[in-house]
Parts: structure tokens; sequence; C-alpha cells
């Protein structure tokens, strides 16, 4: 199963899925922030917002795990000395 993971995924795919996850849920944050900013910072229509948000804080904490999980992963497979 390592050698099937080494092969497939490496250091600088994860660091790639990590920045492109990182990147769509700032895009979706601030998306959502604009929408509030055009209702003053009033009330908000749940139902669409609240999905934006939910997605823009899971694709920013995925990006983040991803990343930290191709270093961790990456650290594994060095040979030592």
């Amino acid at each position: 199963m390592s050698i099937i993971l080494n092969k497939y995924f490496n250091l600088e795919l994860g660091l790639l899925i990590g920045s492109i996850l990182i990147l769509v849920g700032l895009i979706l944050s601030f998306y959502s922030l604009n929408i509030w900013n055009e209702s003053n910072f009033g009330s908000l229509n749940n139902n669409n917002v609240l999905r934006m948000v939910i997605c823009a804080s899971s694709c920013l904490v995925l990006g983040f795990q991803v990343i930290l999980y191709s270093f961790f992963f990456s650290i594994l497979g060095l040979k030592s000395k």
C-alpha cells in the first residue's frame, strides 16, 4: 500500500491540491462576505449563505490538512543513512 501511495501521491501533488483547496475556500469566504456586505451586514438568507460558508470552511480545513499530511508522508518516506 505504501508503494502505491508513494507512486501516485507525492509532496508536490499534495501541496498543489492543498493550495487549490485553500484558494477555493478563500474565494468562497470572500464571496459570502461580499454577499453579507451587500445586505449592509444585516440579516441574510440562511440557506444560500450558510451553505457557502460551510463549503468554504471545509475547503480551508481540508486544504491545510492535505498540505500537512503531504509533508508528514514525505518525511516518512525519507531514507535513513
